[in-house]
């Protein structure tokens, strides 16, 4: 496998330099920035205390603008709501003329008419009075303002100093980290320079290390291509090959003295011929085309030396009852020598159905270590590995819909080797499962 070599920047150290120069202005600047937020504190305070003041001014103009309209508005001459001017002579005149003929009917001819208007002496006493109140509140007013503004001018030329001498001394620390900060980048620039001269060592020897995989690569490459090339042939051939299936067609002995209503039968097979208790046959007899017709599932349960009694497991539909002579089957059995058995397909300790319902229905009820051990106990050898030795290979299967067989080595394999193959669902009723 190749491996991939991260070549460093030539400009590593420069880039570091100037990210500290960077680093060092920033510092720079939040001390000018601490110093003027310093500054505006300040300010700001003197702001909230002139506010104050402008406060306590809008709070006493309220207080006389009150006071009066208490003082006018008896007589009814005062300033409207809304209005902020001061009665004016001209105004009072008229006002207090025209507030005296609604107040007080009667004619100007009459002799007495002046002496009926007592009130206009007051009106002219009470315009006086408001003018004289409000002459008072603008000096007021006026002196203030004068005050507030002198309290501002003193805080100033008083602040003034300070935030000098605090500017003064915040620029001689700056000036001392500044040449504090170009020390450090003429040392980091000579470091670069040497990590750069390092670097480019190891690029030059990785670049000789990588050639040298290269190499390695391409004749790795040559290898794996014919690999590839002598597979893809395997599969050619086996594409080319038919799958022989695999039949039962040989006879080992027959039904003897069958007793259908006990389910008990001989055989003509005994303990010299290789037979043992729990070994199971199938009754049978000679169908069309030599095919052999299945009538029922025979267990051994007692053996004698060339005889051995059976009991009639289960009956198959259609079959008919068994008779003297039946033939007896079993793919797994042989008296002459033990039948050797390959499986292939999934081989654990976990039982599966086929893969497709065309392919075999039937569950399976054992798995390929259970049915091999079945067929050592009765003589037989099984395998679970394909080997040119095996007489036939049952197939296993995960149950899945999106492999097909050709996905298995093992099958594959018996195909190329002409071995003759089998359904695990047909042959492991012979094993009882």
């Amino acid at each position: 496998m190749m491996k991939t070599v991260r070549l460093a920047r030539r400009d590593r150290g420069i880039t570091l330099g100037v990210v500290i120069l960077l680093v060092l202005v920033t510092m720079a600047l939040c001390f000018i920035a601490l110093a003027m937020w310093a500054k505006k504190s300040e300010l700001n305070r003197e702001k909230i205390r002139l506010q104050e003041l402008k406060k306590a001014e809008d709070a006493a103009a309220l207080t006389i603008k009150d006071l009066e309209m208490q003082g006018v508005l008896p007589t009814g001459l005062g300033p409207k709501e809304g209005e902020e001017r001061v009665l004016s002579a001209e105004d009072s005149a008229k006002a207090v003329s025209d507030r005296r003929d609604v107040l007080f009917t009667g004619s100007k001819a009459n002799p007495e008419y002046l002496a009926d208007q007592y009130s206009n002496f007051q009106a002219l006493v009470t315009e006086v009075s408001q003018r004289i109140s409000s002459l008072i509140l603008r000096h007021q007013r006026a002196e203030l303002e004068s005050r507030l503004a002198k309290a501002t001018l003193e805080a100033k030329t008083a602040a003034r100093p300070d935030v000098l001498k605090a500017r003064e001394e915040y620029k001689g620390k700056l000036q001392g980290m500044i040449q504090e900060i170009t020390s450090r980048i003429d040392g980091a620039n000579k470091q670069g320079a040497e990590a750069k001269a390092a670097l480019q060592a190891q690029v030059d020897k990785l670049k000789g290390e990588k050639e040298t995989e290269e190499a390695n690569f391409r004749d790795f490459e040559r290898k794996e291509t014919g690999k590839i090339r002598k597979m893809r042939n395997d599969l050619d051939q086996m594409r080319a090959k038919e799958v022989i299936k695999h039949r039962v067609n040989v006879a080992h002995g027959r039904v003897l003295k069958p007793d259908v209503s006990q389910k008990t039968a001989f055989i003509d097979l005994g303990s010299r011929e290789r037979v043992v208790p729990g070994l199971r046959f199938v009754a049978a007899r000679q169908g069309k085309e030599g095919k052999f017709e299945y009538k029922a599932l025979l267990e051994v349960k007692k053996v004698w030396l060339d005889t051995a009694e059976v009991a009639i497991v289960k009956a198959y539909e259609g079959g008919g009852p068994v008779i003297d002579g039946d033939m007896i089957v079993n793919p797994f059995y042989n008296p002459r020598r033990p039948v050797i058995v390959a499986f292939a397909g999934h081989t654990g300790d976990r039982a599966f159905n086929l893969r497709l319902p065309d392919n075999n229905p039937k569950p399976l009820r054992l798995s390929a270590k259970e049915a091999a051990n079945r067929i050592k106990e009765i003589g037989s050898e099984a395998r679970l590995t394909v080997g040119l030795d095996a007489d036939f290979v049952i197939f296993t299967e995960v149950s899945s819909t999106d492999t097909t067989r050709d996905a298995w080595p093992d099958y594959k394999k018996a195909i190329l080797l002409e071995i003759p193959l089998a359904d695990a669902a047909d042959y492991y009723e012979f094993l009882g499962g």
